[in-house]
């Protein structure tokens, strides 16, 4: 049967250590029961710095994974470039923006930027509340069932449905869309 391997590098603040692990072994429980695997090695010369490896079956497309990620770097001002949008809010550049209130809360929603090998049938979402340092910042990712270009199918999505999105995101500490929260 063939397999995915993806692989992701991840810098962890010591304080944040302890979480991420627990988060993982959760991650870890979940995979198995899909078939996953999970390793994760730590850097002898620098401790906060690991590798994670998840070997998956070959999938349909838009089927993703608990954790797809890329060695090196990852481009976090994707989302934040100008480009091509939809659906007001008035982002910067013409970026696609959505807003949703959550539990008395307005976040707003962007395409992430980030593209796995299903670039054209998942696509991450990030939600962000506030700015500066008491910014915020939550990752998802979703199969659409429209269009394939990310502002059109952010633009598709009803409120609900980016509520229900938002529900199943996680932190930017926990995201590879974020670099694991490295700053």
């Amino acid at each position: 049967m063939p397999k995915v391997l993806t692989a992701a590098r991840v810098r962890i603040a010591a304080s944040n250590e302890a979480d991420y692990l627990a988060t993982l072994r959760e991650l870890c429980q979940f995979a198995e029961a899909r078939s996953q695997r999970i390793w994760l090695f730590r850097n002898a010369k620098d401790p906060q710095l690991f590798i994670e490896f998840s070997e998956s079956p070959a999938t349909p497309p838009g089927a993703g994974h608990l954790r797809a990620g890329c060695v090196g770097a990852v481009d976090r001002s994707a989302a934040h470039r100008g480009g091509r949008g939809v659906e007001g809010g008035g982002g910067e550049g013409g970026v696609a923006r959505r807003t949703i209130v959550v539990d008395g809360q307005t976040w707003e929603v962007y395409p992430s930027g980030r593209f796995t090998v299903y670039d054209k049938d998942e696509f991450g979402l990030m939600f962000q509340l506030g700015t500066g340092a008491e910014r915020k910042r939550r990752y998802t990712r979703y199969a659409p069932v429209g269009s394939r270009r990310p502002d059109a199918a952010l633009a598709e999505l009803s409120s609900a449905q980016l509520i229900e999105l938002f529900r199943h995101s996680q932190p930017a500490w926990t995201a590879p869309e974020a670099a694991y929260g490295a700053r």
